[in-house]
């Protein structure tokens, strides 16, 4: 089986599930049988069969319960099924933009990424953009590149740390760097996360820095549907009040506060 860019998600362990994070997971799938380029697929590792399409393949491996060791499972099963030239790693509760991959179609690159993270915070309805010195989760590697065994560890460089490896790979390689207002992907946030378990949630995101009311065009679509999946699942959770964040958010934050008083 060839295809130009493939997908590897590591579906989140039943135990860790919620009716936020699998409303979520619905918008995922969504965003990326959304997509107006046609050569692609996405490998989701799980640990329970859902219903296949020409483009979504589910591989169960209830034997994988780490992140690690499902995308370790996804990459062995690639080297024997599937011929891609491209290879995006993409947590279950992200979403891939519409046109990224007709976008990335016109480049030639090592590794795409965008010049600023991108970050949607569920409960208070705004966006935070920020430059850092690392890659983010979500970029499209070739393939051979996402193989390579690398640094002490000697695992796939695909399977390793994101923050600490990727951006060190690639700063002799030619890098795509997709400008702020056409993002490759849009990271959600939300209380039910993995990364926010354990952690006073507030205080979480203030890390974050900056939150404004934003609007990416190609995001708007996804926008309405997390806000209705905030009223349906978190309505009696607080709304997130950034310390950081322009003035126009003053009133947008008591309007979307009123709204899910309704």
């Amino acid at each position: 089986m060839n295809t130009k860019y493939l997908f590897l998600i590591p579906r989140t362990p039943k135990q860790f599930r919620s009716d936020v994070r699998d409303a979520l997971w619905q918008l995922c799938k969504k965003a990326l049988l959304n997509q107006n380029f046609t050569d692609w697929k996405a490998l989701i590792i799980t640990d329970e069969e859902e219903e296949e399409n020409d483009n979504l393949i589910y591989l169960v491996d209830n034997a994988a319960a780490t992140k690690y060791e499902k995308i370790k499972s996804g990459l062995q099963y690639v080297e024997s099924h599937i011929k891609p030239e491209y290879l995006i790693r993409l947590d279950d509760d992200d979403l891939i933009m519409p046109n990224a991959l007709q976008h990335a179609s016109k480049y030639s690159f090592d590794a795409l990424t965008e010049s600023k993270h991108t970050f949607y915070e569920i409960t208070s309805d705004l966006i935070s953009q920020q430059q850092r010195d690392w890659f983010p989760n979500t970029i499209i590697h070739k393939y051979d590149h996402a193989i390579s065994a690398y640094g002490k560890s000697g695992r796939d460089l695909f399977n390793q740390d994101h923050s600490q490896t990727y951006h060190l790979y690639y700063k002799d390689k030619k890098v795509v760097y997709l400008e702020a207002n056409n993002p490759l992907y849009v990271r959600l946030l939300s209380p039910n996360s993995i990364t926010s378990r354990g952690n006073d949630y507030s205080t979480y995101l203030d890390s974050y820095g900056y939150w404004d009311v934003d609007t990416i065009k190609d995001f708007e679509k996804y926008r309405i549907e997390l806000r209705k999946a905030r009223a349906k699942f978190l309505k009696d959770f607080p709304v997130y009040q950034p310390k950081i964040y322009s003035n126009r958010v003053r009133k947008y934050k008591e309007r979307i506060s009123n709204l899910f008083k309704m």
